[in-house]
């Protein structure tokens, strides 16, 4: 990728850019990470995730493109850069002028216009990649999306059909391939779920040592991080039926996520939902509330058949990072 063109991406003079990101990979333990830093008295996490450097990035996280009544709107830094930059560094408005302070966005890992965003800042970012076993993330991925309306048949379905929808973020080496490619090696730590899951005290001291600050400066209660569990619909099959039916009545909250004039084209008129629409969306909510459950176990044959795949197409990761998480997640 050529850097021609970049200077809308370099981060203006005075702009309070982050000491770290938390990149990905989705539903690997992102939110876990995000809110064990943020309960250290010397580091400051922004609230939400951010998805500026990726939003334009419409093949890896299109959710801020929209079309309504043959108008399209979406983001373009370039024909205003102050703009974005001054929204950027809202989200880190307010925090300690001596603490360190970051970001998680969980589209900047598979996103090479992201990493390359990143790489080209004058302020070196030190960047957490969370890990976790492929196919299990994979799965954890379909409900989230499933919960969202976003998916449109069952797991075994949207894995033959749309395989990219769910597989694709599970495809480490090849992302962490080209991350390495933009940011030195001694700058990225990675985190592994399964690992932190064995000995959270061990993984937490070693990422604090990453971070640079002090592990026994945690507040005694840091072991009660959040685990973004989320919960599934009490029916999947009917919510599967709903999300077919109601797909563009997906939620925008992207739309409000990014108060730039690029949007204004578009109008607010144009994303009322109409009454009828909003009423069997509701009736729905009613009848298939989303639940504090665990999803059904994955079947067994669909197990077996992603293992062996993601074996197969991660070979060299654990070369590639220096830990052997392929060994141990597929063990022989």
């Amino acid at each position: 990728m050529s850097f021609e063109g970049m200077s809308a991406w370099r981060a203006p003079k005075g702009v309070r850019l982050p000491d770290f990101i938390i990149c990905g990979a989705m539903k690997c333990g992102t939110t876990t990470v995000h809110s064990l830093l943020n309960s250290h008295p010397r580091i400051s996490v922004a609230e939400e995730e951010i998805h500026f450097y990726d939003i334009d990035d419409h093949l890896e996280h299109g959710d801020f493109v929209f079309l309504r009544k043959d108008a399209w709107a979406y983001p373009d830094v370039k024909k205003d850069p102050t703009s974005y930059w001054k929204w950027y560094s809202k989200f880190f408005e307010g925090f300690p002028e001596e603490n360190l302070i970051g970001e998680d966005s969980t589209g900047y890992l598979p996103s090479e216009k992201a990493l390359q965003r990143i790489s080209i800042q004058d302020k070196p970012t030190k960047i957490i990649v969370c890990l976790r076993n492929p196919t299990s993330r994979a799965y954890s991925q379909y409900y989230h999306l499933l919960r969202s309306g976003r998916v449109l048949f069952n797991f075994e379905d949207t894995v033959l059909y749309t395989p990219d929808f769910v597989l694709r973020r599970s495809m480490y080496f090849e992302q962490v391939k080209r991350l390495l490619n933009f940011i030195p090696r001694e700058q990225v730590f990675f985190f592994v779920l399964e690992e932190f899951i064995a000995d959270a005290t061990k993984v937490t001291k070693t990422l604090m040592d990453f971070i640079g600050e002090p592990f026994d400066d945690l507040p005694a209660a840091w072991m009660d991080t959040h685990s973004n569990v989320g919960g599934i619909p009490r029916f999947p099959q009917l919510q599967v039926s709903m999300n077919r039916l109601l797909r563009r009545a997906v939620s925008n909250r992207y739309l409000n996520h990014l108060p730039i004039s690029d949007y204004a084209q578009i109008g607010e008129v144009a994303y009322k939902i109409d009454l009828g629409t909003r009423l069997v969306n509701r009736a729905h909510k009613m009848i298939n509330p989303i639940i504090d459950a665990k999803p059904p176990k994955m079947k067994a044959n669909t197990r077996a058949y992603l293992d062996q795949y993601f074996k197969r197409e991660l070979e060299g990761l654990d070369e590639l990072i220096g830990i052997p998480v392929v060994k141990k997640w597929f063990p022989e």
